[in-house]
């Protein structure tokens, strides 16, 4: 171990004498050196004056690198014979994580309060192995503003936005709370959005009351004040749930009895059943089957339309989509039966 002398007094070397006759014969001659450097070197950082020069330490061995971030700092300044604020800075520099005693305070490196504000403070917190409050306080002690603050100042472009569409439109296009663009709303003196008026058409009236307020609104792209307002004007009663005992009615009876039964429009039962994927048990119109499209011109319409049982405007419909002519003269033909037969009908007018 390499030495350098500087001016001194007489006191501080009588001092280390007394130590040195008490420590010898007790410990080796290495940790002797060790001990006496670092009283030597404790005078000088105290402010005595001594004719002992301080110790100047060589070079760091691969053997003392390897003890940081092992043990405690102050453990490893005793091991190797350094102070613990010399071990601290060496530790630093290599970027070698310390650890920490329960209890003990862990100081803040000048690499880890560069991380503050650039990131949230969790997590920087993560990163450095602290806890978010600490992160916190310190960021605060430095005055250096949060990375993403809950609360961020408003701009110009922000506020132009402002009454301009629905508080919880804007609120999901800025990234905010609806309560924070309301009460920014308000400050300015800013009116809520009332929207372009649009008349009610008959359709959309006859929805009201057959499904909740909030779902109507949404499905025909109006306000909830708005649908409120105007079930109210149109008497209609409010939209109450279905039970389990109004649904089993669903396809069982048809709409209307099951509207006068349950209380619901006939509207919205048709809606319910819709939903439900429960198909009509009297359909206003049935599709043409098989059979019945067979019967089409084999004689005239009107028997035709008494034999499959619908009107004669729908048979000529029918037929004139297929494009099957008009029969001219009188045949028989066949009407299906429940068992799948045929039972043989002569036409009115025609001979068997």
């Amino acid at each position: 171990m390499s030495m350098r002398t500087h001016p001194g007094t007489f006191t501080v070397r009588e001092r280390l004498s007394r130590e040195l006759n008490k420590l010898l014969g007790k410990y080796a001659d290495a940790e002797l050196v060790k001990r006496i450097a670092r009283m030597v070197n404790a005078a000088h950082r105290q402010g005595q004056k001594s004719d002992v020069p301080p110790v100047l330490h060589t070079a760091w061995t691969e053997e003392e690198i390897k003890l940081l971030g092992t043990k405690p700092d102050a453990e490893v300044a005793k091991l190797v014979g350094r102070s613990v604020e010399v071990v601290r800075q060496q530790r630093d520099s290599r970027n070698i994580r310390p650890v920490i005693e329960p209890g003990e305070v862990r100081r803040w490196t000048t690499e880890e309060e560069r991380l503050l504000g650039t990131k949230p403070d969790a997590e920087i917190a993560r990163l450095l192995g602290r806890t978010p409050g600490a992160v916190q306080a310190r960021r605060e002690k430095r005055k250096i503003p949060p990375a993403n603050p809950i609360r961020r100042p408003w701009r110009s472009e922000e506020e132009k936005l402002l009454g301009t569409r629905p508080d919880k439109e804007i609120a999901y296009l800025l990234k905010r709370h609806i309560t924070t663009v309301r009460d920014r709303r308000r400050l300015l003196g800013i009116p809520h959005f009332v929207g372009n008026r649009r008349e009610w058409t008959l359709e959309e009236e006859r929805l009201l009351g057959t499904m909740p307020d909030q779902e109507l609104a949404r499905r025909l792209g109006r306000t909830l004040f708005s649908v409120r307002s105007k079930r109210l004007l149109s008497g209609h009663s409010r939209y109450h749930w279905w039970t389990e005992v109004e649904q089993k009615l669903l396809g069982k009876l048809p709409d209307d009895k099951v509207a006068r039964r349950t209380g619901h429009s006939e509207r919205g039962v048709q809606i319910k059943r819709q939903r439900c994927g429960i198909l009509n048990p009297q359909p206003k119109w049935r599709k043409w089957t098989v059979r019945e499209g067979a019967l089409l011109g084999t004689g005239p319409d009107a028997d035709v339309a008494r034999l499959v049982r619908r009107s004669i405007s729908a048979v000529e419909a029918r037929r004139r989509q297929l494009r099957i002519p008009t029969a001219t003269t009188t045949t028989k033909v066949r009407r299906p039966n429940r068992q799948d037969d045929f039972k043989h009908i002569a036409y009115a007018g025609g001979g068997s």
